[in-house]
């Protein structure tokens, strides 16, 4: 069953890409971020010396993702694709952000450590300590 919910979960986000407007894209894809682990949306890897976000842990109850390195984000309130102006134009923070606050289905704009704009959707609840946060990213040059 989580091998068919992934799988759509794929589809769906692969489908929302062709929403976003298109710009030189640098990097582009799904990551599943376990907690405790870090993010690069330049690279697209988990855990890696140059992150951009952190799934910080404190304790079950108290889970937060944390831009790290500089990066920034914030919450794309806008409808239709997504394009990279639209995330330029959105205000962002350096402050992190409750788990229980990202939704699924809600698309955050974000500025990485590298300094790349890009958009990411989360696909999926990220359940009970310890979680996985799984999301869709594009990152634009």
């Amino acid at each position: 069953m989580k091998k068919i919910s992934t799988l759509i979960t794929s589809l769906l986000f692969l489908s929302i890409l062709s929403t976003v407007a298109t710009a030189g894209t640098y990097r582009t894809g799904l990551l599943s971020i376990p907690q405790t682990w870090s993010a690069d949306l330049d690279s697209g890897s988990i855990d890696s010396g140059t992150r951009d976000f952190w799934f910080h842990a404190v304790n079950a109850n108290r889970r937060f993702f944390e831009p790290q390195n500089g990066a920034t984000f914030g919450i794309y309130s806008g409808g239709g694709g997504i394009s990279e102006q639209d995330c330029i134009d959105t205000p962002k923070t350096d402050r992190r952000l409750h788990v229980r606050r990202l939704d699924v289905g809600t698309y955050f704009c974000y500025l990485t450590s590298d300094g790349r704009n890009g958009v990411f959707r989360v696909n999926q609840p990220i359940g009970d300590s310890p979680g996985t946060m799984e999301i869709g990213f594009t990152t634009w040059e």
